[in-house]
C-alpha cells in the first residue's frame, strides 16, 4: 500500500515516477495500490490533483478529501483542472472519499475502460463529478451540485452500470450513459435537463427522479423501464422514443405529462398537476 499525502506532494514527491508538486503523477512503478493519508489541496484551478499513466490501479482516498480550488477562480487560457485525469488508466478503482471543487470534472477518464468508482463524495466540480468510458461501475456515490452550465453531473459510457448513487443539482442530466447501460436505485433530483438519460437498449430501474427542470427520465430504443417513481419534473415524467417498454412506474406532478410514446406493459400509474390528469398511454 503506498501513501500519498499533502508533504510528500508538495515537497519530495510521493514514490518513484512521480515529482514535487501538482499533479501527483502514478505511473504504476510503485506499486498497484495508492492510499491518502492526509487531505490533498491542489490550491490552483488550472492543475489536476491526480494524473495516472498506467492501469489496473486502486485509489483508496481512506475518507480523506482532494480540493482543487476551482471554484470561481482560474484565468482564461489555462487548462482546468480535474481531481484525477488520465492518459491510460482503464480498470482503475477509485474509492472511499471526497473531490471538490475542480474547475474541470471532478474525476475525468472518458477514454477509459472498466473504472470503478465506489462510495465517493464529489461536490461542486464545474465539468461535472465524473466523466467516465465503456463498462464503467458507478456505485454507491453522492454528486452535488456539480456540472456548471451546460455539464452533466454523471457522464458514462457503453456498458455501464450506474447504482445507488445520490445525485443533487447539475447543469444539464444528473446522470447521463449511452447504449446497453444499467440504471438502477438512484435518486436524482434538481437537474438543469433530465434527471436520467440514456441510450438505446438501457435498463433503467428502481429509480427516483424528481424537481428536475427537463424530463424525469429519457430513454431510447429498446430500453426496459421499469418500477421508477418520476415526480414533479419540469416536462415529462418518462419520455420514451421508439420502442421502449415499460411498467410500474409512477408519473405524479410533471407539467407535460406522464409519458410520451413507448410499450406500456401494465401497473404503471400517471397523474398531472392540479386538477390536470394524464393517462398513460
Amino acid at each position: 500500500m503506498v501513501e500519498i499525502n499533502q508533504t510528500c506532494a508538495v515537497q519530495t514527491g510521493c514514490f518513484s515516477g512521480d515529482t514535487p508538486g501538482y499533479p501527483v503523477t502514478i505511473d504504476g512503478s510503485a506499486g498497484r495500490s495508492y492510499r491518502l493519508t492526509s487531505d490533498l489541496n491542489v490550491g490552483n484551478a488550472n492543475i489536476d490533483g491526480l494524473f495516472l499513466t498506467t492501469s489496473r490501479i486502486t485509489i483508496d482516498f481512506n475518507g480523506f478529501s482532494l480540493d482543487i480550488f476551482g471554484i470561481g477562480s482560474g484565468s482564461g487560457g489555462g487548462i482546468a483542472g480535474s481531481g484525477i485525469n488520465g492518459s491510460v488508466a482503464g480498470f482503475t478503482t477509485i474509492k472511499n472519499g471526497v473531490i471538490r471543487a475542480a474547475r474541470s470534472t471532478g474525476i475525468r477518464l472518458a477514454g477509459a475502460k472498466g473504472i470503478r468508482v465506489e462510495n465517493m463524495t464529489l461536490d461542486f466540480n464545474l465539468g461535472g463529478a465524473m466523466h467516465l468510458g465503456l463498462a464503467a461501475q458507478i456505485v454507491r456515490n453522492r454528486s452535488s451540485d456539480n456540472g456548471g452550465g451546460t455539464n452533466s453531473a454523471i457522464v458514462a459510457g457503453d456498458g455501464s452500470l450506474i447504482s445507488e448513487n445520490v445525485v443533487i443539482g447539475s447543469g444539464m442530466s444528473g446522470i447521463s450513459c449511452g447504449d446497453g447501460c444499467t440504471v438502477t436505485q438512484n435518486t436524482v433530483s434538481e437537474s438543469g435537463g433530465s434527471g436520467i438519460f440514456v441510450g438505446l437498449g438501457a435498463t433503467v430501474s428502481g429509480n427516483t427522479a424528481f424537481n428536475n427542470d427537463g424530463d424525469g427520465i429519457t430513454a431510447t430504443d429498446e430500453s426496459n423501464v421499469s418500477g421508477n417513481t418520476a415526480s414533479n419534473n419540469g416536462e415529462l415524467g418518462l419520455d420514451l422514443t421508439g420502442l421502449v417498454s415499460y411498467r410500474e412506474n409512477v408519473m405524479v406532478g410533471n407539467t407535460t405529462g406522464g409519458v410520451s410514446s413507448g410499450i406500456n406493459r401494465g401497473g404503471n400509474y400517471c397523474s398531472g398537476t392540479g386538477v390536470t390528469s394524464f393517462t398513460c398511454p
